[in-house]
């Protein structure tokens, strides 16, 4: 499941314009993206937590030993082929 949504994530940082990594240069980038591009970017974030998480390295405000968030599930279906919802890393 992570390298399926792993590719998701850089198949959207390619359509996107390169993404800054200081605050305020991010939140001008965020301001100069049209809506569907906004929409990819919010997308983008959610996939590399749920990457991270994958991977081990918890996304913010989850535990080592938290189960996946339903929403981080429910935003994989559809990239992995596979139902995600009883995905619990095991």
């Amino acid at each position: 499941m992570w390298s399926a949504l792993s590719e998701r994530a850089d198949a959207l940082r390619r359509t996107l314009p390169p993404r800054p990594q200081a605050a305020h240069d991010r939140w001008v980038w965020l301001r100069e993206l049209d809506p569907e591009q906004e929409r990819q970017a919010a997308l983008l974030d959610h996939l590399d937590a749920l990457c991270l998480h994958l991977a081990g390295r918890c996304a913010l405000g989850c535990a080592a030993g938290d189960p996946m968030p339903s929403a981080a599930l429910e935003e994989a279906d559809g990239f992995t082929g596979e139902a995600t919802l009883n995905w619990r890393g095991t």
